[in-house]
């Protein structure tokens, strides 16, 4: 699935505008979800361990909200599995026990701070920054949009090969795109059967081979 991740990024593909929302009180993750800008889709990780596991699946995010105080380990520890990746996503941390310690390895991370429960304001400043930066990354491949029409995918269909590709896990498609799991079943048996392959992975393949034909 990385291999696929990597042609996809020269491939023009990666569009889709991800921020990973890593907070395991389920209100302020949806304040947070609230505040985002049209065009962000989130990605909610309850704990360091989810986090961990969709940056290990290939997950690059546009940014990163992490609360710094989370069940099972430091806030900090997600941030620096994002840079250990190569990814320069801007991160804000939200805290409510501020130190010393906390303020310089932010630093060292490059990432922003904000205090709670006040950090509706600087939140959403910090999405407008993300906004300002993100729109003027390149538009997806005309290649990309070719393969798409000729496959006869629907705006889902499409949608799953997208979220996919910008390493979101197959099981949580159904949160971020806020549809069913039955839903998400019968968007993949549709694509593999447009594709004639046997499983996503190999269906985003097919995909990908046909943009990078078309774009030679």
């Amino acid at each position: 699935m990385k291999r696929v991740q990597r042609i996809a990024g020269r491939s023009g593909v990666r569009a889709l505008r991800l921020v990973l929302i890593v907070q395991d009180d389920l209100r302020t993750a949806q304040a947070i979800t609230a505040l985002l800008p049209e065009g962000f889709r989130p990605l909610v990780a309850r704990s360091v361990a989810e986090a961990q596991e969709a940056v290990d699946a290939g997950l690059r995010p546009d940014a990163a909200v992490v609360d710094a105080l989370l069940p099972d380990g430091d806030g900090l520890d997600v941030v620096r599995s994002l840079r250990a990746s190569d990814s320069a996503a801007p991160a804000l941390l939200m805290t409510s026990l501020l130190s010393r310690t906390l303020v310089n390895d932010a630093q060292a991370l490059r990432a922003e701070l904000v205090c709670k429960p006040d950090y509706q304001g600087n939140l959403r400043l910090f999405f407008e920054r993300l906004g300002d930066a993100v729109d003027h990354r390149p538009a997806r491949s005309p290649a990309f949009e070719d393969v798409v029409e000729e496959l006869a995918l629907t705006r889902r269909e499409r949608d799953v090969v997208w979220l996919s590709l910008n390493g979101v896990p197959r099981g949580r498609l159904a949160e971020v795109m806020g549809i069913s799991e039955n839903t998400i079943k019968k968007l993949v048996r549709s694509l593999l059967d447009k594709t004639h392959q046997s499983s996503l992975s190999e269906a985003l393949w097919h995909v990908l081979l046909h943009v990078e034909r078309r774009s030679a």
